[in-house]
């Protein structure tokens, strides 16, 4: 049965707690987490630092990030808590990152053909500005799974973004993602992908998006031959 503490013996609970409190900090006995500094790790436990350290609450215990964070305060954050080793928050970042990127392929992947005629009025100046601000942290540091996404955006868009003025240019600056960018263009050609899809319902694919190409086409050309019609009556 365990003792009762009491004014009397509060020293000698206190000191029964600092040392069970050692003996879970020595052999890291139900450690769920590792501090490095140097040359030194220590196996601790994230209930508990949480509590005694604000530091420690705010890196585990995120309070989450929504696409109102400025792209430029995210990467400053990544890179803080890169530096310091915090995963869970690193993760946090890449994974808004993610859906932002995803959001804006998908943007453009609804436009379809329309988006070549004006690209602005899908993604604006600034979204472009801040794609390449996170493909240029990505590529400078080096981030893995950061590249695997802004790579990724490519062909989510089915390549129509790749039409773009604005996405040619600030390509320049980033030579090693355009490298990546030549390199999805010519896989398929290279390593032609494995499909299960048999024959007939390919070419019934194809016919479908012939077939919309051909009538967005249309579409386009007799709303850009209105007025000439109009003058001719």
């Amino acid at each position: 049965m365990a003792r009762k503490i009491t004014s009397a013996n509060y020293k000698d609970a206190a000191s029964t707690l600092t040392e069970s409190n050692e003996h879970l900090l020595e052999p890291g006995l139900f450690a769920d987490v590792k501090v490095k500094c140097g040359d030194r790790t220590w196996n601790l436990h994230r209930a508990i630092i949480c509590l005694r350290c604000p530091y420690f609450e705010k890196a585990f215990v995120p309070s989450g990030l929504t696409d109102k964070y400025p792209i430029t305060s995210c990467l400053d954050l990544l890179k803080v808590a890169d530096f310091f080793q915090v995963d869970l928050l690193v993760d946090e970042i890449a994974t808004m990152m993610r859906s932002r990127v995803e959001q804006w392929a998908g943007v453009v992947q609804r436009a379809g053909l329309l988006y070549l005629y004006n690209p602005s009025t899908y993604l604006s100046d600034a979204q472009v500005d801040e794609f390449f601000q996170i493909v240029q942290v990505a590529y400078d540091s080096s981030y893995a799974a950061i590249q695997e996404q802004v790579k990724a955006f490519v062909p989510m868009t089915r390549y129509h973004v790749l039409k773009d003025a604005r996405f040619l240019a600030a390509l320049e600056d980033i030579p090693d993602f355009a490298v990546d960018v030549v390199k999805l263009l010519i896989a398929p050609i290279a390593e032609p992908r494995r499909t299960s899809m048999p024959t007939p319902a390919l070419q019934a694919v194809n016919f479908v998006m012939g077939l919309k190409v051909f009538t967005t086409m249309v579409i386009v050309s007799t709303v850009s031959a209105r007025p000439a019609l109009h003058g001719m009556i």
